[in-house]
């Protein structure tokens, strides 16, 4: 004999006999409150669209516009909390590779992102403008496993009214919409109002606004404590490296984001024609200084640090005469404690002085010249705290300049 499954006011019963159905469903009033399934039956119906058995079907029973199919028996339509978890976990996920990923590519690829991520208020603007990009991923997830991980480790479904899976492109567009009417586009606060009003509709007994004009539904199956728990696990998990990142101050953001955009690049002494491999965080640019002469700068993009490298002739002058002449000339914006030092490396003559910026007392310098013959070159460091932030930095570029000029 065959059996059905029944919703009547929303509740899901069954197995019941063939007998038993037809009492309960010919009685007054019955005919727009049941929905029917049995096994050789692909989608739920309402009563009035079965065709059999025969004489379920009764004259006088109004017609029933069920816009979503209620699911396979052990199933239910999901509520609002699984879904929300669901949601914000895989948005965090995604989002956050999606940042991470596309901050790296765009930094190898151009200066101008690595300049403008660092500016105020560019890494929240850079977050919402990632969102649809994280969209995205959750289609293409969707798509290729059947679901996505929070949403499969919280046994939900998004499926169409006949209980089936979307497509690519279904998917998408469900994300999208709920970019625009549960997200409100990723702007902050009015995102809090977009999805109370949805979750709002769903303790009300509707479908989300989105779900509900794309004739989407989310089944719901039941889940052991152990999926709960390592879900709770899981998601705690997320939430704390999010906010880990959040709390580290701007300094340790930047370098976290920095080591993961690294990038090499090639640098040629012009006047010696030797090359040198310097970091990526480095911004060249060629000027003249106040003395008229050709200065070669390099600026930590972060603006901690800036590394001035510069050569000069000078025939018949000692070490000495032009470290005086160097000191006398940069007075007015230098200033040195104590006389320096010098000392001999590699048969070189060095001079090496300490001291800051004179207008910003919190920088410190670091002078280094060499003297090769009648030419004197010249490093000069400035570095902006917190100092041990860049001190790595600038000592591979210092190096890697002084090869330039063997």
């Amino acid at each position: 004999m065959v059996t059905w499954w029944r919703i009547n006011n929303g509740k899901k019963t069954g197995s019941v006999e063939v007998d038993k159905l037809k009492r309960s469903c010919q009685s007054k009033g019955a005919g727009s409150k049941n929905i029917l399934w049995n096994e050789s039956m692909d989608p739920w119906r309402p009563r009035d669209k079965v065709s059999e058995p025969y004489d379920l079907k009764a004259a006088d029973s109004p017609s029933l516009l069920w816009s979503t199919d209620p699911g396979r028996p052990g199933d239910s339509s999901a509520t609002r909390w699984p879904r929300f978890f669901a949601r914000i976990f895989d948005t965090w996920w995604e989002a956050g590779l999606t940042i991470l990923v596309l901050g790296a590519v765009l930094g190898s690829c151009s200066t101008n992102f690595v300049e403008w991520i660092h500016k105020t208020g560019a890494n929240p603007l850079f977050s919402i403008l990632c969102l649809p990009i994280a969209m995205l991923l959750d289609a293409l997830l969707y798509r290729v496993f059947g679901n996505t991980p929070g949403k499969a480790w919280l046994g939900l479904k998004v499926e169409t009214s006949a209980a089936k899976s979307l497509n690519f492109l279904q998917y998408l567009n469900r994300n999208f919409s709920i970019w625009a009417s549960a997200f409100a586009f990723g702007v902050p606060f009015v995102n809090l109002f977009t999805m109370a009003n949805q979750a709002h509709r769903l303790r009300g007994g509707h479908q989300t606004s989105y779900d509900e004009s794309l004739n989407f539904r989310v089944r719901s199956k039941p889940l052991t404590w152990v999926r709960k728990i390592t879900f709770g696990f899981a998601f705690v998990g997320v939430y704390g490296g999010i906010t880990l990142f959040s709390s580290m101050d701007q300094a340790t953001q930047r370098e976290v984001l920095q080591h993961i955009m690294q990038r090499s690049y090639y640098w040629e002494n012009p006047l010696t024609k030797l090359r040198a491999k310097l970091d990526s965080r480095w911004k060249f640019s060629a000027r003249v200084n106040g003395g008229g002469h050709q200065v070669y700068e390099f600026s930590e993009r972060t603006g901690h640090a800036v590394v001035v490298f510069a050569m000069q002739q000078q025939a018949g002058s000692t070490l000495d005469e032009y470290v005086r002449a160097f000191q006398k000339n940069a007075v007015t914006y230098m200033s040195f404690s104590g006389g320096g030092r010098f000392f001999e490396k590699e048969k070189y003559p060095y001079w090496q002085g300490y001291g800051g910026m004179v207008k910003d007392g919190g920088s410190r310098l670091k002078v280094k010249i060499v003297q090769s013959g009648s030419c004197f070159w010249r490093v000069v460091i400035i570095q902006e705290m917190p100092y041990d932030y860049t001190d790595v930095l600038v000592g591979e570029l210092q190096i890697a300049l002084w090869n330039t000029v063997k």
